[in-house]
């Protein structure tokens, strides 16, 4: 009874977070990609399990373009960029998750040199 009751709270819980994924989702550009073959665990089952990941990556590049979606678990994806100057222009727009701070700056001089 109790196991049977936590599952339709989780089936809910899940089913309200792919809904709201989707409202959310609403003026990104679409990006082609390889085709999800897990509900559950995406492309990361594949990914993890071949021998060459970035032989995958060279492979989706030259089919999808420099800028692809990869599927991931739980209806997320990841957006692969593999032209460098996109890169560049990625990362100086963005600033939220590329923004170091202070002691990792030091880390990463004390490390490199």
């Amino acid at each position: 009874m109790f196991i049977e009751s936590n599952f339709h709270v989780l089936s809910v819980v899940i089913l309200l977070l792919f809904i709201w994924k989707k409202l959310h989702s609403g003026n990104a550009v679409k990006l082609r990609g390889p085709k999800n073959e897990s509900i559950l665990f995406g492309l990361y089952r594949l990914i993890t399990e071949a021998t060459d990941p970035g032989f995958l990556y060279e492979q989706w590049s030259l089919q999808y373009g420099p800028a692809f979606n990869v599927p991931g678990g739980l209806g997320s994806s990841r957006i692969v960029i593999c032209d460098p100057r996109a890169n560049a222009h990625f990362y100086s727009k963005e600033t939220f998750g590329y923004v170091q701070t202070k002691l990792s700056r030091i880390f990463i001089e004390n490390l490199v040199g």
